[in-house]
């Protein structure tokens, strides 16, 4: 399913006046929850992503398009876990 597609029915299930709450989870650069937000500018769009230096990078910019980031992961479990960062922001930039 095509991007044009996801919002078209989005846009049939949800006006752009509607209050609704959007999680973008492994937002990364938050591109998606900042395009969610412009499309419906009355919700509450909440991105998180767990790698500190693409949260570091990017979330000023959320925050200037009024999405909430937080700099967090998520799990099955409670506790403690080693995280291993993507190197895609790093030096050495990695091609995926």
């Amino acid at each position: 399913m095509g991007q044009s597609t996801t919002i078209q029915k989005l846009l049939e299930k949800f006006s752009k006046l509607d209050k609704i709450t959007i999680l973008d989870i492994g937002a990364c650069d938050f591109s998606e929850g900042i395009n969610l937000k412009r499309l419906f500018p009355n919700s509450n769009v909440y991105a998180i992503e767990a790698d500190n230096i693409n949260f570091q990078n990017h979330s000023r910019n959320a925050v200037r398009f009024g999405v909430k980031p937080f700099n967090l992961a998520i799990a099955d479990f409670d506790g403690k876990t080693t995280f291993y960062p993507s190197l895609f922001e790093t030096k050495k930039k990695v091609d995926w």
